[in-house]
């Protein structure tokens, strides 16, 4: 199935002016620097005033920002981190129809190495790559039963979860064998 076939795109807000916060604003403003390392949160979003915006560009809960510009093309889940939210143009919002696709499957899917393989094909451009809109939309997408979809989006939450207890123990472990050394070193 086709992208646009199971889900509304849209680009992202383009600002004329440039970035302009404002503490006391009513909106946030997504940008590529908000963007977590691992690709699944965002932090530091600034505050602006969302009153030229128009509200079909608001961030609803379960829509995915799919980074559209340079070499990580990687899709994100906007899960209501802010009240009132607008992503900038070097995203492209994705709106899954829940009836046909999980939005957590639909990350994972656009994330996973089947798809960003045909995505690599989609690349334009040589300096700075980017994915045009009418590209994404015929993105193929392998679209399971709700039910699988839910199951492997479980799963997907369980290795996710097992990731950070490793990553954990990790440290707790390199901490250990810090202080075993600097007591044998005394």
């Amino acid at each position: 199935m086709k992208l646009e076939q199971i889900a509304q795109l849209r680009t992202g807000i383009t600002l004329r002016q440039g970035v302009k916060p404002k503490q006391d604003g009513d909106a946030y403003l997504i940008q590529m620097r908000d963007i977590s390392q691992d690709f699944k949160t965002f932090e530091n979003s600034i505050k602006i005033d969302g009153s030229g915006f128009k509200s079909k560009h608001l961030l609803h809960q379960k829509d995915i920002l799919f980074i559209a510009k340079g070499q990580q093309n990687k899709a994100i889940l906007y899960d209501k981190n802010h009240e009132r939210a607008y992503a900038l143009s070097m995203f492209i919002v994705i709106e899954p129809n829940q009836a046909l696709v999980l939005s957590e499957y639909l990350v994972w899917y656009l994330n996973a190495s089947m798809a960003q393989r045909q995505l690599e094909k989609f690349k334009e451009g040589t300096a700075t790559t980017s994915i045009g809109i009418k590209r994404l939309k015929e993105l193929e997408i392998d679209v399971p039963p709700l039910k699988a979809q839910r199951k492997l989006t479980q799963l997907i939450h369980l290795m996710d979860r097992e990731a950070i207890v490793l990553e954990q123990i990790k440290e707790k472990r390199s901490a250990i064998i810090n202080a075993l050394i600097k007591q044998k070193i005394k």
